[in-house]
């Protein structure tokens, strides 16, 4: 497989996500670089309800896969100098027409992807379906951009070639957040939030518990979102006696919870399973530190530096609460530390960065390190 310069992307995906938007653009804003953005769902209710609105995509082509004849036209853009990204081709039903008809064109594809949950018996289900997709599909693929360690530890068990697997992250929109002076965590309790569905996927049971184990310790926590599970996750606050410790703000508008989020201390991700999980993202971006799941495919974001953030292990209520008691400990210094945090995040996983290091890593055979592995 040689180097190949690339001059237009195409990408197959389900709806118009700020969790593309942002690389989106930043590609867009390449010279001599022309994007297509296909999509075939529009924006669910339940995430409008939770704040989400069309985003920007500038310069890009946004085209809605369900038009016959605007598919027609990107299916049409076969040439060696065109790439086609998709996403979860196989349940969404224009995506996995345009692979099936692009494949013996000369235009490269390639496949970006989460980890499949790979947890039970029906996450041995779900290991069997990739490895089907990696023998029915897998030769067609130039490069598999997995997210996170997450990501690339699951296609490489899934039979893709380890020569085709690149780490790939989600990118959010820049944040208006900057970091203020903490009188509150100086003299009040450390400030913490969760931001998510509340659902048991999510683990805020697992953060509960935890903190139930902490009350020597001052803090509190706000808890974001909406979803089936908070009346049970009111209950067990109130039998664990933390109610003047813990605060459920429903959702939020998203521009408010990212305002949240950058003037919390610590924002906590326990989930039981993420694929990704962009409120890292968000929170790194405004210099707010991270505990993070090593389930959530964003925890190779913070992974092996505890100026950022930490990461636990899943389902382990005794490791996350170590890791509350790390980061309580170590609490002044890293407090100090969120210029730093910011600096390092608008380097490495800013939507420029990851859109530069895409270009790269689809176009150069040899492989290069993503920016979120380095330091900078």
């Amino acid at each position: 497989m040689t180097d190949i310069r690339f001059r237009r992307f195409v990408f197959w995906l389900n709806i118009p996500s700020f969790h593309q938007s942002a690389f989106v653009r930043a590609l867009a804003e390449r010279a001599d670089t022309e994007v297509w953005f296909a999509y075939e769902q529009d924006l669910p209710t339940e995430r409008r309800q939770m704040g989400w609105v069309l985003p920007d995509f500038g310069k890009a082509n946004l085209v809605d896969a369900r038009d016959p004849d605007r598919r027609a036209e990107l299916l049409a853009m076969t040439d060696s100098q065109t790439c086609h990204a998709f996403g979860s081709y196989f349940v969404l039903p224009q995506a996995g027409q345009a692979l099936r008809s692009l494949k013996p064109a000369a235009c490269a594809k390639v496949w970006i992807s989460e980890a499949f949950d790979f947890q039970g018996s029906k996450g041995w289900l779900r290991t069997q379906r990739a490895r089907y997709l990696a023998i029915r599909d897998g030769v067609s693929f130039r490069r598999v951009f997995a997210m996170g360690d997450l990501g690339t530890s699951f296609f490489a068990k899934a039979w893709i070639p380890a020569a085709k697997i690149r780490e790939f992250a989600y990118t959010v929109e820049p944040s208006d957040s900057r970091p203020s002076p903490r009188v509150s965590a100086q003299n009040g309790p450390i400030d913490l939030v969760f931001v998510g569905q509340l659902i048991p996927r999510k683990g805020v049971d697992l953060l509960l518990d935890a903190l139930a184990s902490r009350r020597g310790e001052r803090w509190q926590l706000q808890i974001v979102g909406d979803g089936p599970s908070r009346p049970t996750l009111e209950a067990q606050t109130r039998a664990l006696g933390l109610e003047s410790r813990v605060t459920f703000a429903g959702n939020l508008p998203n521009a408010a919870t990212r305002s949240r989020i950058g003037a919390a201390d610590c924002l906590i991700l326990p989930s039981r399973w993420d694929g990704w999980g962009a409120v890292v993202n968000e929170a790194l971006q405004c210099g707010t530190y991270v505990l993070v799941s090593d389930l959530c495919g964003a925890c190779a974001t913070v992974a092996g530096s505890t100026a950022r953030g930490r990461v636990f292990r899943g389902h382990d209520v005794s490791s996350l609460t170590a890791a509350l008691g790390g980061y309580f400990a170590a609490h002044d210094v890293v407090r100090a530390s969120r210029q730093q945090t910011i600096e390092w995040a608008n380097g490495t996983i800013s939507a420029a960065s990851v859109a530069e290091y895409f270009v790269a890593a689809v176009q150069r055979n040899e492989r290069i390190a993503p920016p979120w592995k380095r330091e900078v």
